[in-house]
């Protein structure tokens, strides 16, 4: 493990045996973000215009009015099951994988799904794995300069569980390419003092 090469922190056990509330907080992050992507009016419109086609349909003919019903509920209960696929498998992250305690530099990437590039840090400050997501606007606003300590659960090459201190919130992180350049400057004694806090016994203890 990446994290446990640089000397950072790595529970001992998986994250929902450490922090049994992160599936909670993930699902409320998940259901926020799913939100803001399909919001409540989108939601009542697709509904009206579904029921209208019925009644339409089943005005003039029964067995299409009911084929059509059987259609779009088919349909509904297959995009739902799409949306929460990516909720599944990062809870699977969270029952089977570990926390690791990483420091990190957080960047916007203009992509209104996924608005933020999470970078971790190696000890040298290069960026060793990048993400994209959508992190809680509370975090996000309480780092220093877009950098601060997160946690991470999972395999670096695949969906992650990304998380505040403590576990909590927490939300999905997806792989990304490498910046090509160091994003930003000037702010080394600040990422320094974060690895060395990644590395600490005293955030170490958080995980017990």
């Amino acid at each position: 493990m990446l994290a446990r090469e640089f000397g950072y922190q790595v529970a001992a056990r998986p994250a929902l045996l450490q922090t049994p509330g992160a599936a909670a907080a993930l699902r409320a992050t998940w259901q926020a973000r799913k939100s803001k992507t399909w919001g409540p009016g989108t939601t009542t419109l697709l509904v009206l215009c579904v029921a209208l086609l019925v009644i339409t349909f089943a005005a003039t003919h029964l067995l299409i009015g009911l084929a059509v019903a059987v259609f779009f509920a088919g349909l509904g209960v297959w995009a739902s099951s799409r949306m929460r696929k990516p909720l599944a498998n990062a809870e699977e992250v969270l029952r089977t994988q570990p926390w690791q305690v990483w420091p990190a530099r957080v960047v916007t990437t203009g992509d209104k799904n996924w608005p933020h590039g999470l970078h971790l840090l190696a000890p040298d400050r290069t960026v060793a794995a990048a993400f994209v997501c959508r992190m809680p606007e509370d975090v996000w606003r309480g780092m220093t300069d877009g950098r601060g300590l997160v946690w991470f659960c999972g395999d670096l090459r695949f969906l992650c569980v990304a998380a505040a201190p403590g576990g909590s919130p927490a939300w999905e992180a997806f792989p990304a390419a490498l910046p090509a350049q160091p994003v930003g400057g000037g702010t080394g004694g600040l990422e320094d003092e974060l690895v060395r806090e990644a590395a600490r016994a005293a955030v170490w203890n958080l995980l017990q």
